[in-house]
């Protein structure tokens, strides 16, 4: 009989631990509580001990969102930097750069953005869209316009995200 209650003596200081391990991490007035608490009932703090664990590990480190937008449009930057002035719509260094704004596009579609930024990075996207159709349809005076407008797209969201604009 001793062997069972020493047994379960144990338990409920390690769950108590936990209970205030993980109560410590959110503040110092639940952890109070929780120790109030920790001598009512180990069946309590084992579900509080649960609940508040797992709340930290749904909240990922913050996202660089400048970072991750320089990620996405690097393969269209990448394919950009070939170009020259001699390229036209026909040549295969467009038609390259035009198939990496879709994927840019995709990419920035693809994922989340702060509020701030979401409709800056969406009106981008579409924008990068746009290019790849001007070059489909090879309609050069519609692909400089909307190099442009593409060009000041991509500053609104730079600026969104803390980043430089372009030049």
């Amino acid at each position: 009989m001793t062997k069972y209650r020493t047994t379960a003596v144990l338990v409920t200081i390690v769950l108590a631990g936990v209970s205030l391990a993980a109560c410590s991490a959110t503040s110092a007035s639940s952890s109070s509580s929780s120790t109030t608490s920790s001598s009512a009932s180990s069946t309590t703090i084992a579900r509080s001990s649960t609940t508040s664990v797992a709340a930290p590990t749904s909240t990922t480190a913050a996202v660089n969102y400048g970072q991750q937008f320089l990620t996405d449009v690097g393969p269209w930057n990448a394919a950009t930097a070939d170009l020259n002035s001699s390229d036209t719509l026909a040549s295969q260094a467009v038609i390259t750069a035009a198939n990496e704004a879709v994927v840019s596009a995709r990419s920035l579609l693809g994922q989340s953005w702060p509020p701030t930024a979401q409709a800056d990075v969406h009106t981008f996207a579409v924008e990068l869209d746009t290019i790849n159709e001007d070059v489909q349809e090879d309609n050069f005076p519609k692909f400089r316009s909307d190099l442009t407008t593409l060009d000041a797209d991509a500053n609104v969201v730079r600026a969104d995200l803390g980043l430089p604009s372009i030049k």
